[in-house]
């Protein structure tokens, strides 16, 4: 098991909770009226959640009542949180993940500094997102703060990456998507609202 996976599992429990004291809240609330509003949840979407650990973001997008909400997470005990018996639970790799119908809204917030590359994962996004969909992802950008984010998680053994501005649109552009809109509701993060070029 990585030291990515046991971080997570020993985390799972406390997660949510942990996530919404001090001001680890602050940052949270900040990011997550970005993080909706380039979403743009509507009622009856199908919808899954990229790296969705204890759920967080897979709970609130339930008032919109989805026809199909998938949470995905390489976590089984971050997975096993997900309690609502309306949320599809997938334990997987977001790079890899299958379904045979797409998606209206793909949402990746705080997983992708995770990955070695995000190359697989747009590949595999571009696959699970409808042609008039919208992909959102939420991650750390490269800067004093998101250093400060970096280090925190290289003091637990989980190394992660950080995000310059050019480099997440050249990516974006080499796989087929246009990055409609960028946003930074903290000093350590972008909200991307991204379509299908």
């Amino acid at each position: 098991m990585s030291s990515y996976e046991n971080y997570f599992d020993d985390q799972a429990g406390k997660y949510l909770e942990s996530s919404d004291k001090g001001f680890w809240a602050f940052l949270r609330k900040k990011e997550k009226e970005a993080v909706l509003q380039a979403l743009e949840p509507f009622e009856g979407m199908r919808c899954i959640d990229l790296g969705c650990g204890a759920g967080y973001y897979t709970q609130l997008l339930l008032k919109y009542s989805p026809s199909l909400i998938v949470g995905v997470d390489r976590s089984f005990a971050m997975v096993n949180h997900l309690k609502n018996k309306n949320i599809l639970r997938a334990q997987a790799d977001i790079e890899t993940v299958a379904f045979q119908k797409n998606f209206d809204r793909v949402l990746c917030a705080g997983a992708l500094e995770f990955l070695d590359s995000i190359d697989p994962f747009l590949v595999n996004a571009k696959a699970l997102l409808a042609q008039d969909g919208l992909m959102t992802i939420l991650l750390p950008k490269r800067g004093i703060w998101g250093f400060i984010y970096k280090f925190f998680h290289w003091s637990h053994s989980v190394p992660i990456q950080l995000f310059s501005y050019r480099n997440l649109v050249n990516k974006l552009n080499k796989y087929g998507f246009k990055l409609q809109e960028i946003t930074c509701p903290t000093p350590m993060t972008y909200v991307l609202k991204i379509v299908h070029r």
